[in-house]
């Protein structure tokens, strides 16, 4: 059994124009949302053998909050660059020789982009993700195109937080 769980980063800040796409931060927002999200994803699912993230700061930095809430070293974080706006079929490839090693990964990344990479692997999965959302998708035994099953999935706006 091979569990994967999708993560759209935290709500980023827009107000500085002048930086680079990959180096915007979370926003006040964000910055609330990741910490409870990684709490709420801790006491449901435990510690993943994996962190991948995406390079962009936003990411890196929600997956720091679910690493930290998890036990974590985020020096143990591995930063792959396909999540960030790579193909949902680059990021299947991608997660391969992972997937060979452990049987659960968590990434860190990007709408579009991990929207279609949950309906890409899970045909139950119908949602569009909003910020912090996370996708739980169980697999009988490798990571492949139409063989996820949806676990269960969560957002801030659940819990009564904006999204």
């Amino acid at each position: 059994m091979k569990n994967l769980y999708i993560v759209r980063h935290a709500k980023s800040d827009w107000s500085n124009g002048e930086l680079a796409d990959k180096q915007r931060p979370l926003n006040a927002r964000g910055l609330k949302d990741a910490p409870f999200m990684a709490e709420q994803f801790v006491k449901r699912a435990g510690v993943p053998e994996l962190f991948l993230s995406s390079p962009a700061v936003r990411a890196r930095t929600t997956c720091g909050f679910f690493a930290r809430a998890a036990g974590v070293p985020e020096s143990d974080i591995i930063i792959e660059e396909q999540l960030y706006f790579g193909s949902p079929e680059s990021i299947v490839a991608m997660l391969q020789p992972y997937a060979l090693k452990h049987n659960s990964i968590i990434l860190f990344g990007h709408n579009p982009t991990h929207s279609n990479l949950a309906y890409l692997l899970c045909p139950d999965f119908l949602d569009d993700m909003p910020t912090c959302a996370i996708v739980a998708i169980s697999f009988a035994d490798s990571i492949a195109a139409g063989k996820g099953k949806l676990m269960w999935y969560d957002y801030p706006k659940r819990y009564g937080k904006e999204n």
